[in-house]
């Protein structure tokens, strides 16, 4: 992304095109070129997409649901919960979207909240704190995540709120 003339990463098939087919020991698999008995074929150069045949997502798809989000977060003092929010679109602010986030302790949610997002604008950066209250040093140890979540503040025609 530093790079402005540089592009990649382009996906060739949203979705692996492979057949079940059984094996001699009655195990399903996906077959593809070549498991048919034909000679001329195009190997595995059809089991190269981001789902499986029957639509469930493979580990890539998690990693171009990352590279293409149009938000990203960074942090900038994580003592104070402080964060940049870069707008990634091209052409809508980031009015439309409201932030989840909530912070867990050992897989349980300890603190939360909602955020409504200002009118930053494609290509700007917004900086703010969570409003958490601080967890200071409670004598309990555990591990602790902050998760945050932009999710839309009004239904669209491709998604819902």
């Amino acid at each position: 992304r530093d790079k402005k003339r540089i592009i990649g990463g382009f996906i060739w098939d949203w979705m692996d095109q492979g057949i079940v087919k059984t094996d001699d020991k009655g195990a399903e698999y996906y077959a593809y070129g070549g498991d048919f008995g034909d000679p001329i074929n195009s190997g595995n150069f059809c089991l190269n997409g981001v789902i499986f045949p029957d639509h469930t997502p493979k580990p890539a798809l998690y990693e171009v649901k990352k590279v293409h989000q149009p938000v990203d977060i960074r942090v900038r003092e994580i003592s104070t919960l402080s964060l940049e929010v870069l707008n990634r679109h091209h052409f809508v602010s980031l009015e439309r979207y409201l932030v989840k986030w909530e912070i867990t302790r050992d897989g349980d949610v300890i603190q939360d909240g909602t955020i409504v997002m200002p009118a930053v604008q494609p290509g700007e950066s917004f900086h703010f704190e969570l409003p958490a209250k601080k967890i200071g040093k409670t004598g309990r140890k555990g591990r602790y995540f902050v998760r945050i979540v932009f999710t839309l503040k009004e239904e669209m025609p491709w998604a819902g709120s």
